[in-house]
């Protein structure tokens, strides 16, 4: 026979599984980025594109992604740290800028890299 004691300990052993299953889906959760180079317009103002930009997500391999053209990188997790090199026409590295974010429980983002140099709030949007 169950008893009141069994039962509460058969639902708290339930929600517990239920709580670390919630938990590891969230850390796990893959993302896809589309990392665009384009001239953009958010609200009254545009943003021309940088000649050519690596982009480098949790220390992982340099994306390039040059003007006029959008790359895909794919990330793990919810918190993440972005380092982007802004080149000159030569290659040359003229600025760097490094953010770190988050993102939802959405699949898909958009970061517009011209609006990231002008420190745009709206630099990375979800699709």
């Amino acid at each position: 026979m169950i008893t009141h004691r069994m039962k509460l300990f058969q639902l708290g052993l339930v929600l517990t599984f239920i709580a670390i299953g919630s938990i590891l889906f969230y850390v796990g959760k893959g993302h896809d980025l589309i990392l665009e180079n384009k001239l953009i317009t958010i609200g009254p103002v545009t943003y021309k594109a940088a000649p050519s930009i690596k982009l480098i997500i949790d220390d992982q391999k340099a994306i390039p992604v040059n003007s006029g053209f959008a790359n895909k990188a794919f990330v793990v997790g919810a918190s993440h740290s972005l380092k982007a090199q802004i080149l000159d026409d030569a290659g040359a590295v003229i600025k760097v800028i490094e953010k770190k974010f988050k993102l939802s429980l959405h699949n898909s983002f958009l970061i517009s890299m011209p609006a990231l140099v002008a420190n745009d709030p709206k630099w990375i949007k979800e699709i």
